[in-house]
């Protein structure tokens, strides 16, 4: 049985306005039925907490509520079948913490550790460090 998604927003403000629960339902537990196929394929998709929000060009918005709470995002399929598969709408939609980077470690001024010792050397040697520079 489709699942009504009862909540659409105005585009003039984050308010809910009535929905047809006609007009967006879940075709299952693996993804959703957008009943517009242009607004699938054209709109602007932006992850809004756990929400996803579809804008349109001419700025209508349709909000999909807790779409990225489960561990894998379900399909969005347009009533003709055409299918942008989780994967492809979390890319669209942009990353979950934007502007937070993973970083090796805690400080920039700490040094990588050795990968070895040299015991004896005869002659001359070079050495390539990880930042490209030689060192004799």
């Amino acid at each position: 049985m489709n699942k009504p998604i009862d909540v659409l927003m105005a585009p003039e403000a984050d308010l809910p306005i009535d929905a047809n629960p006609a007009a967006f339902v879940a075709a299952s537990a693996d993804g959703f039925v957008v009943p517009d196929a242009q607004l699938l394929f054209t709109a602007d998709f932006v992850r809004s907490g756990h929400d996803l929000k579809l804008i349109g060009n001419d700025g209508a918005e349709v909000v999909i509520p807790e779409y990225f709470s489960n561990a894998i995002a379900p399909a969005l399929t347009a009533p003709n079948g055409a299918m942008i598969s989780g994967e492809t709408v979390s890319l669209l939609a942009g990353p979950q913490f934007p502007g937070q980077y993973a970083q090796a470690s805690s400080s920039p001024d700490t040094q990588p550790a050795s990968i070895g010792k040299i015991g004896k050397l005869e002659g001359p040697a070079t050495v390539q460090g990880g930042d490209g520079v030689l060192h004799e």
